[in-house]
């Protein structure tokens, strides 16, 4: 693993976290592995709130996961059943909800800002496990619907195409 990889894993994680935070941690993963039992996409079902940010906090819990599986004091450490539930759920979502074949609905910052910044992270922390091929797919997703990082609504499926001239992306 290169060394841009270690440093933001070690930025993810804290390195060492303190007892409290490490505590919190497992608490949430705790909660997370109760709702993965009950539902094996982690995308809350009876809820009100528009599928993308459901489908989000999805890929935030997989994010939480994949911290404590990457944290050296934490019950999770290396986990094999951490990673097991992350990629099924990566692969359930690829498969469902974000992939080449979606279209962009709702919100587009989702799409093109915010599945990709949970997405590098987790695919960061879940690196050495993953398979290639899949890690390349979502990226793939990613970059179709950010085919430019320079422009927003640049993708086909645009919610809000920026046509010509391209809108530049200013945050």
């Amino acid at each position: 693993m290169g060394d841009i990889l270690k440093k933001r894993i070690e930025y993810l994680t804290g390195k060492i976290a303190p007892e409290e935070t490490l505590k919190k941690l497992e608490e949430e993963c705790e909660d997370i592995l109760r709702q993965n039992r009950e539902n094996k996409s982690l995308i809350e079902e009876n809820e009100k709130r528009v599928l993308v940010e459901r489908v989000r906090d999805s890929y935030k819990k997989i994010l939480t996961l994949g911290i404590a599986y990457n944290t050296e004091n934490s019950v999770y450490y290396k986990d094999e059943t951490i990673f097991l539930i992350a990629r099924e759920v990566l692969k359930n979502n690829h498969e469902n909800y974000y992939n080449l074949s979606s279209v962009e609905h709702t919100n587009w910052w989702q799409w093109e800002i915010g599945y990709p910044l949970l997405l590098n992270d987790i695919l960061i922390l879940f690196y050495e496990k993953l398979e290639k091929d899949f890690i390349d797919k979502i990226i793939d997703v990613t970059r179709y619907f950010l085919p430019d990082e320079r422009y927003l609504g640049n993708n086909p499926v645009a919610m809000h195409p920026s046509g010509s001239p391209l809108r530049p992306a200013t945050g």
